[in-house]
């Protein structure tokens, strides 16, 4: 009998980022390709039990394996309560659905999908008895091997110091052969390293902004496709295969080699996983909104050119963080903001920064408007007070709205008073700032009469806060020199 199965790991993040947060650079990457090794393992232990001609692969990335396979349902039932009884690092569990083939494939990932979830509402304990467990990878030893290997193979062998076993299978690096997975040129195992070779410390990636006379922070990105069910939907087997690694490729791949490199080698960023549809990293804050743009640009293309989906977009959230903030919190805030993301408008395609989500066009005006302030303020001498009034003006507007609502009385906020702030500012910048403000005043009162428009008013109020941390060590340097 003909089976469709999926192998799903589950409790990933916690796994991931459950660490301490120092020391934790020499360790998330490490863990992050644990979980993307437990399905390449899962699949040799398949094609040992059934046979490789046996076993016909779908898609295997990001903890997920698709595969058909031919056996006997009481076969697979037995494969499925060993791998359930295996001990795996940290609280993972895989995850092992399977269903008969159906008359198409379609129809068959359909009726996969629904055992999933019956599946996981059905979680056995173990009811095996206990067995020692083997002794715990040491991820900060296993990582030195991880960045210098060329690639790795699954094989049945003696599991050595800090290697990857499952079973009687062992990952091992560096070796070559028909089923060797090669890293080069793959995000997998790129990080960012010291000159003795050693990973940069998140400190350190802080330090990089503070350099540049940033706040001294790091910050977290996550991204993922938007409504990526949609392009699925319909595909038979073959296109779903070739769409399924073709979207691998760009995550793993293409944006290594078009956006990442370089920043992975200077020091900037530091890939956590990329992979099937998804990605997290963690960097230096300041350029993490580039990064996040110039992956959406790559991601825009890609789709066109490659999946002929021109409209298939990104979200993205961005959190910022000192550089012991605890790993965990980063990552589920980061998550959350990713959310807010796509709650944002009803075709997604936005982002979250500074807490607030807003579509990639806004935040286009947004970081212009930063780098407009941030000029105004460095280059031409004008006080960060204007910032200060830009924000208040938006929390004033955000007070009078609730007001509004609670006495159902209208009374316009003042946001004309902003043209009385000009009278402070330089002659010089008035111009350029009045234009500002006007704009800022009508997206106010849009916002306020909710009236459509294509200018959210928090994005200045945004813009003005990124302005402050693009400048806060620039003040104290400042002060310094003046000591």
């Amino acid at each position: 009998m003909r089976y469709i199965i999926k192998i799903d790991v589950s409790g990933i993040q916690k796994f991931i980022f459950d660490i301490p947060s120092e020391g934790a650079s020499k360790q998330l990457k490490a863990r992050s390709f644990y979980v993307f090794a437990i399905p390449h393992i899962v699949l040799e232990m398949l094609r040992n039990r059934f046979g490789r001609e046996n076993v016909e692969v779908i898609y295997n990335g990001g903890g997920n394996l698709f595969a058909f396979i031919i056996a006997k349902e009481d076969a697979l039932r037995t494969f499925r309560t060993e791998l359930e009884n295996f001990e795996f690092e940290g609280n993972l569990f895989p995850f092992m659905s399977f269903v008969q083939e159906q008359s198409d494939f379609k129809t068959s990932m359909q009726t996969l999908n629904r055992e999933v979830n019956k599946v996981k509402l059905q979680r056995q304990f173990k009811t095996a008895p206990y067995m020692a467990k083997q002794k715990e990878i040491d991820w900060k030893d296993f990582v030195k091997d991880f960045i210098n290997a060329q690639s790795f193979k699954i094989s049945t062998s003696t599991r050595g110091k800090n290697e990857i076993s499952l079973g009687d299978f062992t990952l091992q690096f560096n070796r070559s052969g028909k089923d060797a997975f090669s890293l080069e040129g793959n995000i997998l195992n790129k990080l960012p390293l010291q000159k003795d070779g050693g990973i940069l410390e998140f400190a350190e990636l802080a330090q990089k902004s503070k350099d540049e006379e940033a706040d001294h922070k790091i910050a977290a990105l996550k991204m993922d496709v938007d409504n990526l069910g949609m392009l699925f939907r319909d595909k038979d087997q073959k296109e779903y295969e070739e769409l399924s690694q073709t979207m691998e490729n760009f995550f793993s791949k293409t944006i290594y080699s078009s956006v990442l490199k370089q920043k992975i080698d200077k020091g900037f960023i530091y890939p956590v996983f990329a992979g099937g549809d998804d990605l997290f990293f963690i960097g230096s804050w300041h350029i993490m909104p580039d990064v996040a743009k110039e992956i959406y640009h790559a991601f825009r293309n890609f789709a066109k050119n490659q999946l002929g989906g021109e409209n298939l977009t990104l979200s993205a959230g961005i959190v910022l963080a000192h550089p012991s903030y605890p790993m965990i919190r980063l990552a589920e805030e980061t998550e959350h903001a990713l959310e807010l993301a796509k709650k944002n408008d009803e075709n997604k395609d936005s982002i979250t920064f500074l807490g607030e989500p807003m579509k990639w066009t806004e935040f286009d005006k947004c970081k212009n408007h930063a780098a407009t302030f941030k000029d105004l303020i460095v280059n031409k001498g004008e006080s960060k007070a204007v910032l200060h009034r830009i924000k208040q003006s938006d929390i004033g507007f955000l007070s009078q709205r609730e007001k509004t609502l609670k006495n159902k009385k209208i009374k316009l906020p003042m946001v004309y008073r902003l043209k009385y702030y000009l009278r402070n500012i330089k002659e010089e910048n008035r111009k350029v700032m009045e234009s500002i403000f006007d704009e800022y005043s009508e997206a106010l009162l849009d916002a306020f009469l909710k009236r459509k428009s294509e200018n959210k008013p928090a994005i200045y109020a945004v813009a003005a806060r990124w302005t402050e941390l693009l400048i806060r060590n620039k003040e104290k340097n400042n002060k310094n020199e003046q000591l």
